[in-house]
């Protein structure tokens, strides 16, 4: 079945781990922060670009006020997560993800974030679905529905971090109603 939606699809833990070690190999500290971050908080891009170092250095959680929602919203730094910012860290002060060209301290901006993914993927060769930072937060909900045994009570969990009104969104943004439908279609046997 031919998909002509604008679904963005995530990338398996592998693909995910595979990018954030040639980000690291090729000292690409900028694109491995977004990539990480993005992977392991689920963060949407425009509360990401808020994230400065110095709330990186001060917890072992990541706390921001979700632009869309308005809400708070915690996220314990992973120990690998921690590892790839003490290595991306090198004392900076302010926005993590700042313009290098404008050298003006302000955050880049959603677009600019999205340009630095798709090199990144086309670097790489990695092939996936409407590539964006909309994948990193993707990657982040599919994976822990995966690690969770793809039970309700995973679902439950990913549809609460994500901040989604309820479980039929998050079945749709995980892709799991089209998948079964899909399934449920391609079993016929007339």
């Amino acid at each position: 079945m031919k998909n002509t939606t604008n679904t963005t699809a995530p990338l398996s833990q592998k693909e995910a781990s595979n990018i954030l070690k040639l980000l690291k190999v090729d000292n690409k500290k900028n694109e491995l922060l977004i990539f990480a971050i993005g992977f392991y908080t689920g963060f949407r891009i425009s509360d990401i670009l808020t994230i400065t170092w110095e709330q990186l250095r001060s917890s072992d959680q990541i706390c921001i006020t979700e632009k869309k929602t308005k809400k708070e919203r915690c996220i314990s730094i992973n120990k690998k997560l921690q590892t790839i910012i003490n290595f991306c860290d090198e004392g900076q002060t302010g926005f993590c993800f700042v313009s290098a060209r404008h050298h003006t301290g302000k955050a880049i901006t959603v677009q600019g974030a999205n340009k630095m993914i798709k090199r990144v993927f086309d670097r790489y060769e990695v092939k996936t679905l409407n590539a964006s930072s909309h994948t990193l937060r993707k990657t982040f909900a599919y994976n822990l529905y995966i690690n969770g045994g793809k039970s309700e009570d995973a679902l439950i969990f990913v549809s609460h971090i994500l901040n989604h009104s309820n479980l039929s969104v998050t079945r749709r943004y995980l892709g799991i109603t089209q998948k079964k439908i899909e399934n449920l279609i391609l079993s016929l046997n007339f």
